[in-house]
C-alpha cells in the first residue's frame, strides 16, 4: 500500500491528520456566538501590533526582537515563506487553469493534504472555512496595496507562538 500522509507513519489507526481530536468538534454553519456581521469593519494590516512593532512603536527592545521572530523553530521559516507564496496576489487570484489539476476531485482528500502538508511544516492546527469578507485586510502590510478578496472559504494555520 502506497502512504501518502504524514499521520500515516505516525500512527496507524488515525483517520485524521489532527494531532488533536477537532474532528469531535460540533461542526455548525454559522457561529454559536451572536456577531452583527454588518458593524465587523475590515482592517489595514499595517496597523496591526506585528507591524507596529516593526515600525518601532513599542521601543527598540521589541523592535529588535520582531527580525528574529520566525527563526524558533527550523521549518518555521519554510512555513512563512509558503503561506507568503500562497497570499501572493497572482497565486490568490487571476486566470484560472484551464483544466483542474489531476485528483482534485475529491474534496476530503485535497484538504487532508493541505492539512498535512501544513502539520509536516510544523503547524499545530489547520482548518478550512468559510471566508467571510470582514476577515479580509483592506491593505497589504507589504507594499500598501488595497485587498480586494471575494474568495468562498480560507485556510486557518495556527501556530503556537510559545
Amino acid at each position: 500500500m502506497t502512504r501518502i500522509f504524514a499521520s500515516d507513519y505516525r500512527d496507524r489507526s488515525r483517520k485524521h491528520p489532527d494531532p488533536y481530536p477537532v474532528h469531535l468538534l460540533k461542526r455548525v454553519d454559522s457561529p454559536t456566538t451572536w456577531l452583527d456581521e454588518s458593524a465587523i469593519r475590515r482592517v489595514d494590516e499595517r496597523d496591526g501590533g506585528f507591524q507596529r512593532a516593526k515600525r518601532g512603536e513599542y521601543g527598540p527592545f521589541i523592535q529588535k526582537e520582531y527580525r528574529r521572530f520566525m527563526e524558533k523553530y527550523p521549518l518555521s521559516n519554510v512555513l512563512l515563506a509558503m503561506s507568503k507564496r500562497l497570499a501572493a496576489q497572482d497565486a490568490v487570484d487571476g486566470i484560472p487553469f484551464p483544466q483542474p489539476a489531476p485528483c482534485t476531485d475529491d474534496s476530503t482528500a485535497m484538504s487532508r493534504h493541505i492539512k498535512e502538508t501544513a502539520y509536516f511544516l510544523r503547524a499545530d492546527l489547520v482548518g478550512i472555512c468559510k471566508l467571510p469578507p470582514y476577515a479580509v485586510f483592506t491593505h497589504s502590510r507589504w507594499d500598501g496595496k488595497a485587498i480586494e478578496l471575494n474568495h468562498k472559504y480560507a485556510v486557518a494555520i495556527l501556530v503556537d507562538q510559545d
